[in-house]
């Protein structure tokens, strides 16, 4: 919701102390520290973070030996000929690392 500044100040000076404390503790929870002068949001920061879980090697590695001649049709072709459930296996696989699982029925 986009407001007119002088609308917004307005709005702003009528708030009671109690009422200015807590928008700025709201305001002050969505920004999480300082970096190159501008504040970063929470927002941002989780993207960050989310951002440092990526393997980037492995991301480089798989760019230079990605074959895009592969259909996604000789993929499942492939996949369908794998014995068990494949779905089983990763889910074990998971338990027997202490992951949470999701969803543990398998069709």
């Amino acid at each position: 919701m986009d407001l007119p500044f002088d609308v917004l100040k307005d709005m702003v000076s009528q708030l009671s102390e109690a009422e200015l404390d807590e928008l700025r503790q709201c305001i002050e929870s969505r920004q999480v520290g300082r970096r190159k002068g501008k504040w970063r949001t929470a927002a941002k920061q989780q993207a960050e973070d989310a951002d440092d879980l990526i393997d980037w090697e492995f991301v480089e590695y798989a760019k230079r030996e990605a074959d895009f001649s592969v259909t996604l049709e000789e993929v499942r072709a492939i996949l369908v000929k794998v014995p068990d459930s494949l779905s089983a296996a990763v889910i074990a696989e998971r338990a027997d690392e202490g992951l949470q699982v999701i969803n543990p029925e398998i069709p």
